[in-house]
């Protein structure tokens, strides 16, 4: 992988990728989240409705005990001279019947029941000895809040939640002769068995409905009851309405289906980019590398030498060396272009590996190369490198079976710093190589600034 590859990849392709894996990620925590309070708002729905039923249920039976209370006949019958049989006629069978009342009783003060039925048959049984949770609470309740006062509440019948209500026996169209805070009182109790259960559950939509003993059983979607004294409770449950589910269910995998989409998408535009990234790469190397040996070219060495900014290691100076190889015609000319073309591969990689540290090496064209040793210049030092390059351009080479062997000869320009005019500079090594051609062949030539003469030549 090359390195404009690598880094297209740290900083375009991966940020990306973090973009869309975060936009995938939050899409679907913004979906469970709303399907989680759509959930959640239509649950408590369904408490107030499931709260608002008992409600009801409570006010009917309060309406109930007022109607059948507050009526002359029952007055009469029921307190003044007890008729057992209009009782059964009008009370308890036929509030079951019509208005699915479990319980009558009429209570007197002394909380002693004159009648008692219980699911359309007499009982035996005092409606405290029925009824638990706060009966004796109620009976004082409604005393306390007047005469005429009526009361319900939740109590508990053979472990099942009763729904009860009290209301004074009194007459309607005439003046009751007793006293008011000594009435006796109708108490009607309605119990909350699976056929009322099931009742419920279909008039109020709330499929499942059914009584938890605890809340572990209940679940989300339940609502607690609990008997006048506090003592006692259970559970109203049902199955909750899901629409969060649902709209997770229909929506989810179109939502997926665009995400997965989105996300090849933006694969095939990265891949895409990235291809052509590497197009762009090759273009500039091929523009600022040779060919051949896949070296930096002229081009590469001019534009670093007069920017110092793409690479800031030159800006104390820098020493140039021209490198041209000695024998190099004989044998393209001898053994052909494409042993020279070898050749020049070989040198291109022994003199790369014999640059120092830092440094840089270039193929001009033809048989010259350059190398540029970034630093304050010094003159051993570049001599020594010099001379290295040299040796190891000049070992024998075996071509197939062919051994050759090459010179090279180094012309050495320094410069300063990164100011100095590139031109002159490459003027000063080209000449530099010059003399080293023409006198020895071999060697390391400088080109050196003198101060009371324009310039001179040095081995």
């Amino acid at each position: 992988m090359s390195v404009i590859q690598h880094r297209f990849r740290l900083h375009v392709v991966l940020p990306i990728a973090l973009l869309v894996a975060g936009l995938i990620v939050g899409v679907m925590l913004f979906l469970l989240v709303l399907a989680h309070r759509q959930t959640d708002d239509a649950v408590a729905n369904q408490r107030a409705l499931a709260d608002g039923m008992l409600r009801i249920r409570l006010a009917e039976l309060e309406k109930l005990a007022q109607d059948y209370s507050y009526w002359d006949e029952a007055y009469d019958n029921l307190f003044v001279r007890p008729n057992a049989n209009w009782a059964a006629a009008n009370i308890g069978p036929g509030l079951r019947q019509s208005y699915g009342v479990d319980m009558s009783f009429v209570v007197a003060p002394n909380g002693r029941s004159t009648y008692r039925m219980v699911d359309g048959v007499p009982s035996d049984l005092e409606p405290t000895q029925i009824l638990k949770g706060g009966l004796e609470q109620l009976l004082a309740d409604r005393a306390k809040a007047g005469p005429d006062s009526v009361r319900s509440g939740l109590l508990v019948a053979d472990g099942a939640p009763v729904l009860v209500s009290v209301a004074p026996l009194r007459p309607f169209t005439r003046p009751d002769d007793g006293d008011p805070a000594s009435r006796h009182v109708l108490l009607l109790a309605d119990r909350l068995d699976d056929a009322q259960i099931a009742h419920f559950s279909e008039i109020y939509r709330l499929p499942g409905l059914r009584i938890a003993s605890t809340a572990e059983q209940a679940g989300q979607a339940s609502i607690e009851m609990r008997t006048l004294d506090g003592k006692a409770s259970a559970h109203l449950a049902w199955i909750g309405d899901d629409p969060g589910g649902k709209m997770l269910r229909d929506i989810l995998p179109l939502v997926l289906a665009v995400l997965v989409a989105f996300a090849v998408f933006s694969i095939m535009v990265l891949r895409q980019a990235e291809r052509s990234a590497h197009k762009l790469e090759i273009s500039e190397r091929r523009a600022s590398h040779d060919g051949l040996t896949g070296l930096r070219n002229r081009s590469a060495l001019l534009d670093q030498l007069e920017s110092a900014k793409t690479w800031p290691a030159i800006r104390l100076g820098y020493a140039l060396l021209y490198v041209d190889l000695d024998g190099f015609k004989l044998i393209n000319d001898t053994h052909g272009h494409g042993m020279g073309d070898d050749v020049l591969r070989i040198a291109g990689r022994r003199l790369e590996a014999a640059v120092p540290p830092g440094g840089r090496a270039y193929r001009l064209g033809g048989d010259e190369f350059a190398v540029i040793v970034p630093g304050r210049p010094n003159l051993a030092e570049v001599r020594s490198a010099g001379l290295k390059m040299i040796e190891v351009l000049s070992a024998p080479m075996d071509l197939g079976g062919v051994e050759v062997q090459i010179g090279a000869t180094v012309g050495v320009a320094l410069a300063t710093s990164a100011g100095a005019d590139v031109l002159e500079t490459l003027r000063n090594a080209d000449q530099a190589l010059y003399v080293g051609k023409r006198s020895m062949k071999g060697t390391v030539r400088f080109h050196v600034e003198v101060a009371d003469r324009p310039s001179s030549l040095v081995s």
